[in-house]
């Protein structure tokens, strides 16, 4: 998940981070931190069981007014392994900037935060859960759980922070929070106000191909419309062919031929197929493997290791790209070792030829550039010799 640097670390996805943090895990699931004005969205989030810090008045502040100063909500980020979200096109521009950084617009009002919410969950692969829907504290973003000690159900009950009637009690663990939740069947209540906005937007999600967990919890009773299937393709106008086009050849079966032939030798990729690698490129519409690191299946070329790669959905944290990994295409890296050098050999030290590695009449930068210079020497004589 991590490099070290001249003795800091730097993840691939959240630039710099704090010393011991660089293996932290999420369980593939994101954590966000969205900037101070996007305080309707970050608490539909927390409805949805989500992890959504806010940016406080104070970092927002700094942000704004303190350019000589850190920029707090980027160190939130680093230190706490959290993607920005921001309705900013000037903060995510700033080069310090950690990569997991999402533009949001807000100008239509809810059904662009909607839109945007719906565009994020999809895009990084998340997974609805509603057993934790309401189990998130959408005033500080701690985790809701039951008070099960009666003395503390009493203190409770005597500092009037909730009503007698109100069993099962839970409470929030933020440490400057303590906020006390219980339920209540009235529509109208704070309870019933919070689950009916909690499913309209888990039924807009789903309408719109977010996936979830089937265990609905709390909301098994809800209809859920699954998206609308494709529109079926229209049939394009016929054409007269094209001659032309008649005439050239299939690029795909031409590659496909056995007779075509290279200088090169036969060729094998650094990585095991199914093994090693099992895709590069993951998205909602494709999954597949499109890059390769290819060396010659002669025995002068040895793969001493590769870079291990995800192989599921779960470990690359949904859909390219995501948490984790910032590319719609996964990095490929091998170790190579050559042949054992021979100094008596007149062709550059190796035991044997090495030169069919690069197909005939394709030279490297360098001999371009000794060509270069002998091509300018030999003008500078024959000017030499025309005065």
């Amino acid at each position: 998940d991590a490099v070290r640097v001249r003795g800091r670390c730097y993840d691939y996805f959240y630039g710099e981070v704090e010393e011991g943090m660089e293996g932290l895990k999420v369980e593939g699931r994101p954590r966000y931190v969205l900037d101070f004005t996007l305080n309707r969205l970050c608490r539909w989030l927390r409805l949805l069981g989500v992890d959504a810090a806010l940016e406080t008045e104070e970092e927002e502040q700094v942000r704004c007014k303190r350019k000589d100063l850190p920029c707090p909500i980027f160190e939130r980020c680093r230190k706490e392994r959290r993607a920005l979200i921001t309705t900013s096109s000037r903060l995510i521009g700033r080069k310090e900037c950690p990569p997991a950084a999402f533009l949001i617009g807000t100008s239509g009002g809810s059904e662009t935060v909607e839109k945007g919410l719906i565009k994020l969950m999809k895009d990084h692969g998340v997974v609805l859960r509603p057993r934790e829907f309401l189990t998130v504290c959408v005033k500080c973003n701690g985790k809701i759980e039951e008070v099960v000690d009666e003395g503390k159900i009493k203190e409770a009950y005597s500092a009037k922070l909730a009503p007698e009637s109100a069993r099962p009690l839970f409470k929030c663990d933020g440490a400057e929070c303590g906020q006390f939740y219980w339920w209540n069947e009235r529509e109208s209540s704070s309870a019933g106000r919070a689950k009916s906005m909690c499913a309209g937007l888990f039924q807009r999600c789903v309408k719109e191909g977010v996936k979830y967990e089937e265990d609905l919890g709390l909301f098994a009773g809800l209809e859920l419309k699954p998206p609308p299937p494709p529109a079926p393709a229209v049939a394009a106008p016929k054409r007269r062919p094209d001659p032309e086009a008649l005439a050239r050849p299939n690029v795909e079966e031409w590659l496909k031929s056995k007779e075509l032939i290279n200088d090169c030798g036969n060729f094998i990729s650094a990585y095991e197929p199914g093994r090693d690698v099992k895709f590069t490129n993951l998205t909602r519409d494709f999954r597949g493997t499109l890059d390769y690191i290819f060396v010659q299946d002669d025995g002068r070329v040895k793969v001493e290791s590769v870079l291990p790669l995800p192989l599921t959905l779960e470990e690359t944290g949904g859909f390219l790209p995501s948490m984790s990994w910032p590319s719609d295409h996964l990095p490929l890296s091998a170790v190579l070792s050559f042949a054992e050098l021979d100094p008596d050999h007149p062709n550059g030290g190796h035991k044997e030829d090495m030169s069919c590695c690069r197909p005939k009449g394709i030279f490297s930068l360098f001999e371009m550039a000794e060509m270069r210079k002998e091509w300018q020497e030999k003008q500078k004589l024959k000017e030499k010799e025309e005065e």
